[in-house]
């Protein structure tokens, strides 16, 4: 494997990840740390795994860099104790009502946004009115995602379309398909399936909105409700109009894959 070419690749899929987040949340989040530190309030961060050691680096960071007064749950005591007596699930949502005060915040991370500890938690704070801030990726629709004041949501699969479309110009080699080969085999199936079919298999199946179209179209049919289909005149135009945008998005991506991800 050629590192060069791998650290390159991923350090171009990381920098179209974060052109894709929008910014006004981070603003909003500063302005909700903010009025904690000014009402004389401390910011909690709390995650699982990998996740714990980002809030520990962040808290430190929060404390000795901005000044604003931080904590984490970190303490092995604290976890297996309120784990053993309220269950693993419980434990972070408990540890809040035992720690935090009046004027503090939260910032709960979850990579998954389904870990149900951290879950928990957040519905704690939703229905207690307690500033939140989550921070998860994978799924667009987690759960997590839909629980805080404000909700942070990169979505993690290095790969994405155009990524793969790019590939003959950043020259890169099989060895970048490594860092998400599954990501690489759905998206590949599904730009073949759409090219030969009109429609992305895969997407079907994996889209929320896709599965729904399909339970719609079922359930129709077993109630006996007509269907109305589009004529194959109207259908002709309105296919040539799809693959014409998606030539466009392509041909914007070899120029800018920030324009064309935007």
């Amino acid at each position: 494997m050629k590192f060069d070419k791998f650290f390159k690749q991923y350090n171009q899929s990381i920098y179209d990840l974060l052109n894709n987040v929008d910014t006004n949340l981070i603003e909003h989040s500063v302005s909700l740390i903010n009025n904690c530190y000014n009402n004389g309030g401390k910011v909690y961060i709390v995650g699982n795994g990998g996740s714990s050691s980002i809030a520990s680096h962040v808290s430190v960071d929060f404390a000795k860099v901005a000044n604003v007064p931080s904590e984490t749950f970190n303490n092995s005591n604290l976890i297996t104790c309120f784990a053993n007596d309220y269950g693993h699930e419980n434990w972070v949502s408990e540890a809040i009502k035992a720690y935090m005060q009046k004027n503090d915040m939260i910032i709960l991370i979850s990579s998954s946004g389904t870990s149900l500890n951290i879950v928990n938690a957040a519905k704690y704070c939703k229905e207690n009115n307690i500033p939140l801030i989550t921070l998860s990726g994978f799924s667009n629709d987690n759960p997590l995602s839909k629980l805080g004041k404000i909700n942070i949501h990169v979505q993690l699969s290095i790969f994405n379309i155009l990524s793969i479309i790019r590939i003959p110009i950043t020259g890169s080699d099989l060895s970048y398909f490594l860092i998400d080969p599954l990501i690489f085999i759905i998206l590949s199936f599904t730009i073949i399936s759409a090219l030969i079919l009109g429609r992305g298999l895969f997407c079907g199946w994996l889209c929320p909105f896709g599965a729904l179209q399909e339970l719609i179209g079922w359930i129709a049919k077993n109630l006996g409700i007509k269907k109305n289909e589009i004529s194959e005149k109207y259908y002709t135009k309105l296919w040539t109009i799809k693959y014409f945008i998606l030539v466009t998005i392509v041909g914007m991506s070899f120029i800018s894959m920030e324009t064309a991800s935007s």
